[in-house]
């Protein structure tokens, strides 16, 4: 590879990693209690079709807590899922965050999934989520859109620090 060619790519892997929408999911944190929503981001939907959202709750605390129900203004209807061992979406009534532990919403495992947009949702807009505890209450957390494509370049960086 001549040394242009080098810096060309150096250049390019320096400006994927230092993304100021990566930055935005890095950064983006709130609580309530002693739970700590981190790194929440959504997929952009295709059309017409519902937004899965990510995120990972930690629970600083001595107690068990529940994600009893989730909300968000852009939606119609928001509500969690998991996989079944069958590898099928289900829904989930509640989501316990054991205490001293951490809880992780990712793709192929759990999502909230919003539903009956009332927006077109696109890179780089953020949504409001709210999570509804049992013991904490509730917590409001500002969500970056990215698309399947930045899925792909960051997935390592949102695995890693989930």
């Amino acid at each position: 590879m001549t040394h242009p060619a080098r810096v060309l790519l150096l250049a390019l892997l320096v400006g994927c990693a230092g993304s100021p929408l990566l930055d935005r999911i890095e950064h983006a944190s709130a609580s309530a209690g002693s739970l700590t929503v981190r790194m929440p981001w959504a997929l952009q939907p295709f059309k017409d079709a519902p937004a899965p959202v990510y995120f990972r709750v930690i629970n600083h605390g001595a107690t068990t807590d529940t994600l009893d129900g989730v909300t968000s203004p852009v939606a119609g209807m928001a509500m969690l899922h998991g996989t079944s061992t069958a590898g099928a979406m289900t829904p989930l009534p509640e989501l316990a965050i054991p205490a001293g532990d951490s809880v992780v919403l990712r793709p192929g495992v759990r999502h909230v999934m919003l539903d009956s947009l009332h927006r077109t949702l696109v890179r780089g807009d953020s949504l409001l989520l709210t999570l509804h505890f049992r013991h904490a209450g509730s917590v409001t957390v500002a969500v970056p859109v990215i698309t399947y494509n930045d899925l792909d370049r960051y997935a390592k960086t949102l695995e890693g620090k989930h």
